[in-house]
């Protein structure tokens, strides 16, 4: 169900971006998603949404088998499209839904068994 939700707010934002400018970008629709904005089910952009997903479920179990705290920052950074810095430590399991609105400053350190979610 959360799934879902975050899916019809990813359409609603990417119709709603499109009409007001259609030069806009997968990425600067990304933007407005992680500001909370809402798009529509039936959206064409739709399609993309379940591949973006199912990219961060793989990320994320080859994050979970990492063998060293490197890699695992290698992943997150993959997922997230942002430099995880060398100060910061995540202990797998770690666990995302969509990963792109997350932001994680340097010197952080998250322990085992987290889940970060969107939605």
């Amino acid at each position: 169900m959360e799934l879902r939700l975050l899916y019809s707010n990813f359409l609603h934002c990417l119709q709603d971006r499109k009409m007001n400018n259609p030069k806009q970008t997968d990425s600067d629709n990304f933007t407005r998603i992680g500001a909370g904005e809402l798009f529509q089910l039936d959206h064409p952009e739709y399609q993309k949404v379940p591949a973006i997903v199912n990219r961060t479920i793989e990320l994320s179990a080859v994050l979970n088998a990492a063998a060293n705290v490197n890699d695992v920052r290698q992943r997150l950074s993959e997922i997230t499209g942002q430099l995880i810095h060398a100060g910061t430590s995540i202990f797998a399991p770690f666990y995302t839904n969509l990963g792109r609105f997350i932001q994680i400053g340097n010197n952080v350190f998250i322990y085992h068994v987290c889940s970060f979610r969107h939605g």
